[in-house]
């Protein structure tokens, strides 16, 4: 029997991006364009009638779990009530037999595993076995435990996991070769928010929407379908990316001509994600910065702009020049500075670019 399913987790409902650079209004959009996607996701599932729907952890940030919240949850489970959810503990779904998220009355449709340890579900109608566990286990505890599965023989075998691959961390995963040799069908991973896959039958889905600039291309969940022929695949779902784009200035840019390349390499199918430019290069020495980041932010949904150009001023010429005026003294009083602190490098260059400035009214 073919079974289909998706494979998302790390969706983070709930967050509230306080210490996000982009915080405040973003901040309270983003937030509900987690619950949108979340619910285009179950959209889908029923459109595209999958049996499964597999969530390997962080559902909530679950520090900021409220009643309103779980109440949203359930009418969405209750929604796609066709298909059979099946959610594993993450590192912030932690504290999970104290908090509300343990005491819902969640719909027929829904089981939460992996709270008592290893647990174990069945789904006859679909041929179907699945194990989980929660994410904070000891290896060694959870390396006993998983050596414990048996396949279940004539079914489909369906491991999910939260957590990571290394000695230091707190969430550890047993080694790869290790869960080849479990003999699952699929395995599901949560915890890295980077979508990829480690072995043809066991990948992370990634964030299903990208939280920070630390996530940047695509995000989406997994789609797969278990048979003769087994099948997965990624699927880009997310709603907004977050692109950190290099620019590289020259002595002859100006604003019209920088922010028509810039708008260039971000294309039109990228003007509602979050952008971060940084600028490289030499920078013309009176190229107003300011105004070519006001003109960007007029067609873009966010825009960060992070300045690493190098001004186009030869500092020991200049220094050479103005030995015996306010200019060689001001450059001569930075002397002890540390000049790769930008900080100080702006402080510095704002100085000289006020000199010259009224050096030339002079």
């Amino acid at each position: 029997m073919m079974v289909s399913f998706i494979h998302s987790g790390d969706i983070h409902l709930g967050m509230k991006f306080n210490s996000s650079s982009f915080g405040g209004v973003k901040g309270k959009e983003r937030r509900e364009e987690l619950w949108s996607t979340f619910s285009r996701m179950l959209q889908h599932a029923k459109s595209e009638g999958m049996d499964l729907l597999l969530i390997t952890g962080d559902l909530f940030e679950g520090n900021n779990l409220t009643i309103k919240d779980i109440r949203r949850l359930k009418d969405s489970f209750e929604f796609a009530k066709e298909q059979k959810f099946v959610i594993s503990l993450g590192n912030h779904d932690m504290g999970y037999r104290d908090s509300v998220y343990a005491e819902a009355d969640w719909p027929d449709n829904v089981m939460i595993l992996g709270e008592a340890g290893l647990q174990h579900v069945e789904f006859a109608n679909l041929f179907t076995s699945i194990w989980a566990i929660e994410a904070k286990r000891e290896k060694e505890v959870l390396l006993k435990e998983l050596s414990n599965i048996k396949p279940t023989q004539g079914y489909h075998n369906i491991l999910m996991l939260h957590g990571e691959f290394g000695a230091k961390t707190d969430y550890p995963l047993p080694d790869l070769k290790f869960l080849e040799g479990l003999q699952m069908d699929y395995i599901a991973l949560g915890h890295i928010h980077k979508p990829q896959f480690l072995h043809h039958n066991i990948a992370y889905c990634g964030s299903l929407e990208p939280l920070d600039f630390g996530e940047t291309g695509k995000r989406g969940f997994i789609q797969g379908k278990l048979s003769h022929n087994n099948s997965f695949s990624f699927i880009p779902f997310s709603r907004r990316e977050f692109n950190v784009l290099d620019y590289t200035l020259h002595r002859e840019a100006t604003i019209e001509k920088a922010r028509e390349e810039i708008m260039g390499l971000i294309g039109d199918d990228g003007k509602n994600n979050f952008h971060r430019i940084i600028l490289k290069g030499v920078s013309p020495t009176f190229l107003h910065k300011e105004a070519l980041e006001a003109t960007l932010r007029e067609d873009l949904y966010y825009l960060e702009m992070i300045d690493d150009s190098k001004p186009d001023i030869d500092i020991e010429l200049l220094f050479d020049e103005n030995r015996n005026n306010i200019i060689g003294m001001y450059i001569e009083s930075f002397k002890n500075e540390d000049m790769e602190d930008p900080i100080v490098r702006d402080a510095f260059y704002a100085g000289i670019y006020a000199l010259l400035e009224g050096s030339d009214r002079q």
